[in-house]
């Protein structure tokens, strides 16, 4: 089982490697993980969702909620929606309906250590940036030369056992039918 820690996500391979050097003890051995994501993007603000803990992240995730009932101890957003995945979505409402209790999953991931919400602050409404991932997530495993050279990156044997089919699924998805516009009933 994977735990999320802070920093331990990164946009690129370059990012990761460099964060492993800095964290690099003797005897440590570091695997770099490609993790399917969906990016939404607002101006210059992004956000990055994704799942680990799951050989098929987002896979359990509605673009269309599943429910009008709000969890028992959350608050409707102003202007909530039945779907956030289409464009001039407010991002808050886009990360809020990622949440593990929120309405849009048919299948709950676990309420720790599975959904990662990845964002920089500022902007207003978001934009789905759709690349289907056609190839299969890599993973690496590091190996070390001597304190004075930098880690080594070798493609890992047993491969990364994550697939992009949820998130692919998830990208298809919000796109069948056009987003309702109207806010959800209280």
């Amino acid at each position: 089982m994977m735990y999320y820690k802070r920093s331990c996500m990164n946009l690129c391979f370059e990012d990761a490697k460099q964060k492993a050097e800095a964290d690099r003890v003797q005897g440590a051995v570091f695997y770099i993980s490609q993790l399917p994501s969906i990016m939404f993007q607002s101006g210059q603000t992004r956000i990055f969702v994704t799942e680990i803990n799951s050989s098929f992240p987002l896979s359990g995730y509605s673009p269309r909620a599943k429910s009008l009932e709000i969890p028992y101890d959350a608050v409707r957003i102003e202007g909530a929606r039945n779907c956030y995945l289409a464009d001039g979505a407010p991002l808050l409402g886009v990360a809020l309906s990622f949440s593990p209790d929120s309405r849009f999953w048919r299948v709950r991931p676990a309420p720790k250590n599975s959904v990662i919400v990845l964002y920089s602050e500022s902007g207003r409404e978001a934009e789905l940036i759709e690349r289907p991932i056609r190839r299969a997530p890599l993973e690496w495993r590091s190996s070390s030369f001597g304190p004075t050279y930098f880690l080594g990156w070798n493609l890992s044997k047993n491969g990364n056992r994550v697939t992009a089919r949820g998130v692919n699924t998830v990208l298809k998805l919000a796109h069948l039918d056009p987003p309702d516009e109207q806010p959800t009933q209280a």
